[in-house]
């Protein structure tokens, strides 16, 4: 039996579940924990600089879950792209900066 916890139903990466994609719940997981980190960020905080060790750990975690298994296809290349940009924004990240380090930084 899976106790893995079951993400909540606005977790971006939750059809990825439903869809039965190996490595579905680590993604889930990664998005909370990564959303989690940002909220933890005091106030009065420099948005870039906070965020972009979070932003990297996240985009990190989804490099590793692409492999034999897990497949970073296109549509999930660009749900993944939605998802940062989305984290980025809450963040307070301007679409420029983030769009320079989703493409910098991924190897998916």
């Amino acid at each position: 039996m899976d106790r893995s916890p079951v993400p909540s139903a606005d977790n971006p990466f939750r059809h990825w579940i439903d869809e039965e994609a190996p490595n579905a719940g680590a993604a889930c997981a990664l998005y909370d924990a990564t959303l989690l980190a940002l909220k933890a960020v005091p106030a009065g905080t420099d948005p870039i600089s906070a965020a972009e060790p979070i932003l990297r750990a996240f985009i990190n975690g989804l490099d590793d879950l692409d492999g034999e298994e897990f497949l970073m296809d296109t549509i999930r290349r660009e749900e993944a792209g939605d998802v940062f940009a989305d984290l980025a924004r809450q963040a307070g990240v301007p679409a420029e900066i983030s769009d320079e380090w989703f493409d910098e930084w991924r190897d998916f």
